[in-house]
């Protein structure tokens, strides 16, 4: 999940098993735990005091530890690179072995 600017998204996966981000608005939204080892950070920029040197439209991230911690994840996955797929993937198998 995130924000960028003023939109609150998912990423989810497609019809075709790719990573896709979609508008929260396109779904019935439900009250649900976050998932056990999801974690949250703000975008760079974003004090929690308010924004401060803003360089990037993402406001804030709550996902997977590498969505979160690697600052090239969420692009590479974007492109489709054979390693961020494959974590993506296996964050999905996780997520889906939980009932989440």
């Amino acid at each position: 999940m995130g924000i960028t600017e003023t939109v609150f998204h998912f990423l989810v996966r497609d019809d075709l098993g790719g990573a896709r981000l979609a508008p929260a608005g396109m779904f019935d939204l439900v009250e649900a735990p976050i998932p056990a080892g999801w974690l949250f950070a703000l975008g760079s920029g974003i004090r929690a005091s308010g924004r401060d040197l803003w360089t990037d439209p993402v406001v804030a991230t709550w996902g997977y530890r590498e969505l979160v911690e690697d600052p090239e994840h969420f692009s590479a996955l974007m492109d489709e690179d054979p390693c961020a797929v494959a974590v993506f993937a296996r964050e999905i198998s996780v997520a889906e072995a939980s009932g989440a």
